[in-house]
């Protein structure tokens, strides 16, 4: 058979190459390492000229420079496909999948899927549509852009600008617009996806006017831009995270955009990967630019891109990053009461309240305690429920808040997934985690990139899935799903194994305690910092002492 050949114009075309899948019987065809953008260090990027010649799309393009050792790490017990020989600043690149015997007139519909892990990690070779396009006929496009420091360093002075990823992305979406009939597909339907950080992204394209146009549905999965780790920083204190970081490693310039900046582009960008601590959590910027205003109050002057939304959940999200901060010493569990009321002050007054003052940040502690109070004292039951607290305070809970504001003029759908992976290791309790959904949503129990072993159940879950994300794909009012209408009729869709024992995610009283009870204690602070009191040195240094000794 001969190789997939695309051509744009007489003088460009791109030589890709086929895979086959033997379960499905099927093969698709793939266009990798195709560059979309090009940019300096810092600085906006410009769609690239197109290539002239055959292009050899068997080779994937570089991904940007980042700590792969962290991402191996969180990404077990799935393997990697990049290594530190594929980084390289020189990293816009995109990935196309399609189904094979796809005409240029076809028209199919275009899913564009941005992964990414703490706006650190992720590039577009992560997950691939060697299933995903063999079950559904539908085009995808994976991406790489700029993450960590090179996506997202800032100065208050705007030299410096933040959200280069997002600008990133833009730059791919309207590659995708201009190029993506060639390949056979939509550009008039395009779905963003994303999930975890990535989910976030997309959460912000919705509300980011520079994205008007380039997208009409969009998939969130477990991440948006209201969470209270997610919502844009300000100017100043993500120029302070980053300026205080470079003192740390010997910076003793001023926090003037320019000499920042200059100071930055001389360090070798291996060098730049080590600024920021593992533990320092990243968030887009408030620029002015890409996020003129606070997502919420562009939701409320109706100013947000109107598309239909399919947003969800797993059911044990918190159980992730609970578990980061145990250790072997502790069994990975929660010792006794005061390691639960310890875990409980770091999560909730050090990550998702860090600006309300200290009496302030008490008071919810002692609140949110009342709320979820139990007699049951026992390690595991403990465990269990600082695991729900954390999904519902930094997951759960702001995705109702987006739900609810997003379905005022568009449909939106939501779902809970309940499935436990047969390769999960951990309490029995624990269902589906933060992040490990998309290995599911892409279709890899039907691969074999990784050294796994699938069940049956694993490859039963995935299917549904791939058809279900596919039928909104395809279109915009998905069969046997209907959409949100109220908090007493969300309509939530579930994903679950047979035999799972469901305890709802979605909860209208859990909504209600952090969307309106916490609200009225922080209104009462008499002493919250804000961008001018916040020390954001001593912060750094409290967050990484704290988290980087595992609360053990």
């Amino acid at each position: 058979m001969p190789a997939p050949l695309v051509e744009i114009n007489e003088n460009c075309s791109i030589e890709g190459g086929k895979v086959f899948n033997k379960d499905l019987k099927k093969s698709v065809e793939c266009f990798l390492g195709i560059r979309y953008g090009t940019a300096k260090r810092f600085e906006r990027p410009d769609m690239t000229e197109l290539w002239t010649g055959k292009l050899n799309g068997t080779v994937k393009g570089k991904v940007c420079p980042q700590k792969f050792k962290v991402f191996r790490q969180n990404f077990l017990p799935l393997p990697l496909p990049d290594t530190e020989a594929d980084a390289s600043e020189d990293c816009l690149f995109i990935n196309i999948w399609r189904p094979t015997k796809v005409r240029k007139e076809d028209n199919l519909p275009v899913v564009v899927f941005l992964c990414c892990a703490n706006f650190k990690h992720g590039s577009a070779n992560v997950y691939t549509g060697e299933t995903f396009c063999a079950v559904n006929r539908v085009i995808l496009v994976t991406v790489s852009y700029r993450l960590g420091i090179f996506g997202w360093a800032s100065s208050e002075d705007r030299v410096l600008e933040g959200n280069y990823a997002f600008l990133d992305q833009i730059c791919a979406l309207k590659w995708v617009q201009k190029y993506i009939h060639h390949f056979g597909g939509d550009k008039n339907n395009v779905t963003l996806q994303g999930s975890s950080s990535g989910g976030i992204m997309v959460s912000a394209h919705i509300v980011s006017k520079k994205s008007q146009g380039l997208f009409h549905k969009a998939i969130c999965e477990s991440g948006n831009i209201l969470g209270q780790t997610s919502k844009p920083e300000t100017l100043k204190f993500n120029s302070e995270l980053f300026y205080e970081s470079a003192k740390y490693h010997g910076y003793k310039g001023s926090r003037k955009g320019e000499e920042f900046k200059k100071y930055l582009c001389s360090i070798e960008a291996e060098k730049l990967c080590d600024f920021l601590h593992p533990n320092i959590m990243l968030a887009p910027v408030l620029d002015g630019y890409f996020i003129e205003k606070c997502p919420i109050e562009v939701y409320k002057n109706n100013e947000h891109n109107k598309v239909p939304l399919i947003i969800g959940i797993s059911s044990d999200e918190g159980y992730t990053f609970v578990h980061q901060y145990l250790t072997k010493h502790t069994d990975f569990t929660v010792k006794d009461e005061e390691h639960y009321d310890l875990l409980l002050e770091k999560m909730l007054r050090m990550k998702a309240y860090k600006y309300a003052g200290e009496a302030t940040g008490f008071e919810i502690i002692d609140k949110v305690k009342e709320f979820y109070k139990t007699t049951d004292k026992s390690s595991d039951k403990l465990l269990k429920l600082v695991s729900q607290i954390e999904s519902d305070v930094l997951s759960m809970t702001p995705i109702m808040q987006q739900v609810e504001l997003h379905a005022k003029s568009s449909n939106v759908y939501i779902y809970e997934i309940h499935y436990r992976p047969s390769f999960l290791t951990g309490p029995e309790w624990v269902k589906m985690p933060h992040g490990n959904e998309v290995a599911y949503v892409f279709g890899d129990p039907f691969t074999k990139r990784y050294p796994l072993n699938w069940q049956e159940s694993d490859r039963k879950i995935s299917m549904t899935l791939m058809k279900t994300f596919g039928d909104f794909i395809i279109n915009p009012r998905p069969s046997n799903w209907n959409p949100y209408v109220n908090m007493n009729k969300m309509n939530v869709k579930i994903f679950q194994d047979d035999s799972s024992i469901l305890r709802p995610v979605f909860k209208k009283d859990i909504v209600r305690f952090w969307s309106e009870e916490i609200p009225k204690i922080l209104a009462r602070d008499e002493d919250p910092y804000d961008d001018e009191t916040f020390d954001i040195g001593s912060f750094l240094l409290i967050w990484i002492m704290a988290y980087g000794s595992k609360l053990s």
